[in-house]
């Protein structure tokens, strides 16, 4: 018997409904009747895969090795929205007004 350790491999991956509701930016440009944009998050890379030590008890112990297949910032598109000029204009005045109450707001 060899005094190697017991080890486990975590895989890490997302379930096709798993959604993140927060805007970092977006991507996109004009179509013949409007803008496309497409939403997106940013995050570090996650780890593919982490190994941990087994315990002899049974518990998962100290991480052994990490594997990044992707290293830098992430960018997940979360939806795209097709808008027409009309509609994007619209919801330009609508954030200017809300940035305006909230640093009105802010300064009280």
């Amino acid at each position: 018997m060899g005094t190697e350790k017991k080890t486990i491999d975590i895989h890490y991956t997302k379930s096709p409904t798993y959604r993140t509701y927060h805007l970092d930016g977006v991507f996109g440009g004009l179509t013949p009747k409007g803008i496309f944009i497409d939403i997106f998050t940013e995050q570090i890379s996650p780890p593919s895969k982490i190994v941990h030590e087994i315990k002899e008890d049974g518990n998962i112990g100290d991480e052994i090795v990490r594997t990044n297949e992707k290293v830098g910032l992430l960018r997940e598109f979360q939806c795209g929205i097709v808008i027409d000029i009309n509609k994007a204009v619209s919801i330009k005045n609508w954030l200017e007004n809300k940035i305006n109450e909230f640093q009105i707001g802010v300064q009280k």
